[in-house]
């Protein structure tokens, strides 16, 4: 919560932080399934024209989170997203929410 309140405070939008999270665990849903598939890390960066470095690190991050989690994570932004867009719920409510929900839960 420190974090996203410094990065609010600096600033940064809601969306953006939502449009942040949503990107990476989308590369780190297509990484796994392409290591999956047998691919190498480097193989992996070729295919979704990402940096080898970000490859590598989304590989890692795979380990910590389920495939159920991360769609339930994603769905619950694109829910957020549509709410704050349409005045239903106050955005930093809706990030604290969202940072709250999955950094107290278990994650695997």
């Amino acid at each position: 919560m420190k974090i996203l309140n410094d990065m609010l405070q600096e600033g940064e939008s809601v969306l953006g932080i939502f449009a942040m999270i949503a990107k990476q665990f989308k590369i780190v849903m297509q990484v796994r399934q392409l290591s999956t598939d047998g691919y190498s890390a480097k193989i992996i960066a070729e295919k979704l024209k990402i940096h080898p470095f970000v490859a590598g690190k989304a590989l890692k991050q795979t380990k910590n989170f389920s495939d159920d989690i991360i769609v339930d994570m994603l769905n619950y932004i694109l829910e957020s997203d549509y709410k704050i867009k349409n005045g239903l719920i106050r955005e930093n409510l809706a990030v604290e929410m969202l940072v709250g929900k999955y950094c107290n839960s278990k994650i695997i």
